[in-house]
């Protein structure tokens, strides 16, 4: 539980979920000893088919008023519903926001870390920790985990992320009230890469953000080909919009005079874009592990080949939302409001 005696600061836990009741039961019950007065969950319902609070397997995580329910009337996204978190977080004062997806597991140690984190970087506002991925054994499984989490290496030392390495909102704290959003923190039409645009506006407003390898959760992998394949390329639609936004240039991403320079342009590029994307890929695994992948280069060297094809198709995910940049985002606009649920009904 968070350490009272050290510090008054309250902090709170924030899980955005769209169904998924197995995994989100399994992340709930993992957290739930670890809250006190001080130490709250939030979770947020984006549109759900069926209400969790009508289950009974989650009514004992009611009692006592340590969990509340957000719930949009309609599916929002991710980005929507971690905006409603952190509102409604400020609104009762909290201090400390920490974030986790409702498909991870946390350890026993989880918010008590990111606490002793937060107070270690006081003027630090964005910290996050590693991921490990679980639940696959096969070759699909692997690769999604090589892919997916090298910008969050557990084991790697704590250090400060540079661009254009990022951090995952899969396992994340941040100081709320330092930050000087007024708005949104996480860009509500982007369906994913909402992290990455977060960590470059706080970076732009000249703010450090700290990884530390504890504590570190649990994540599923992907474990068949067209999971896989889904994954990867869903995660880089976002790149297309993502890296416009960064320079102040995302008006240009639906322009159709640009989208028809763009296209032919980065078509050209592409072996130089998945080139880059690979050596950023695999650099960090690469400082990671070195005698590992010296004593096994030639394994490591169809791994290269392997990585590169896929940052390949990953490109082609990129010129796909030049193309349609409909399918790629959410419509613009501000998110209808959450209905709170009155815990004290149950």
């Amino acid at each position: 539980m968070c350490d009272t005696h050290a510090s008054t600061e309250r902090c709170c836990v924030v899980i955005p979920f769209k169904n998924r009741r197995t995994e989100l039961l399994r992340c709930v019950s993992s957290l739930f000893q670890q809250l006190s007065e001080n130490t709250r969950l939030v979770l947020v319902d984006d549109g759900s088919d069926i209400r969790i609070d009508d289950d009974d397997k989650f009514k004992r995580f009611f009692d006592g008023g340590l969990v509340q329910i957000l719930r949009h009337p309609s599916n929002c996204g991710v980005a929507a519903s971690r905006n409603t978190g952190i509102k409604w977080c400020r609104e009762q004062g909290f201090d400390i926001v920490i974030m986790t997806d409702s498909d991870c597991i946390v350890p026993a140690n989880f918010i008590q870390l990111h606490m002793d984190l937060q107070r270690k970087y006081t003027d630090v506002p964005v910290i996050g920790s590693s991921g490990r991925g679980f639940g696959s054994t096969s070759f699909w499984g692997h690769l999604d985990y090589i892919m997916s989490w090298f910008h969050i290496i557990p084991g790697t030392p704590e250090r400060e992320v540079l661009a254009p390495y990022s951090v995952a909102t899969a396992n994340i704290s941040i100081k709320v009230q330092m930050l000087p959003f007024e708005g949104d923190f996480f860009e509500t039409h982007l369906h994913t890469g909402e992290d990455t645009a977060f960590i470059n506006k706080v970076r732009d407003l000249g703010f450090k953000v700290i990884f530390s390898p504890e504590p570190e959760i649990l994540h599923e992998d992907r474990g068949s080909f067209s999971k896989f394949l889904e994954h990867q390329c869903e995660f880089s639609q976002h790149h297309y919009f993502v890296y416009h936004l960064k320079f102040g240039l995302e008006k240009l991403c639906r322009n159709g005079l640009y989208r028809m320079f763009f296209i032919p342009t980065f078509f050209v590029v592409l072996p130089f874009y998945a080139l880059m994307g690979c050596y950023f890929n695999m650099s960090p695994w690469v400082r990671h592990k070195p005698k590992m992948f010296a004593y096994i280069f030639p394994v490591f060297g169809i791994w290269l080949l392997k990585v590169f094809g896929i940052w390949l198709l990953k490109g082609y995910a990129v010129l796909h939302a030049a193309w349609d940049p409909a399918r790629a985002t959410r419509p613009e606009g501000p998110s209808p409001p959450p209905h709170v649920v009155n815990m004290s009904d149950f």
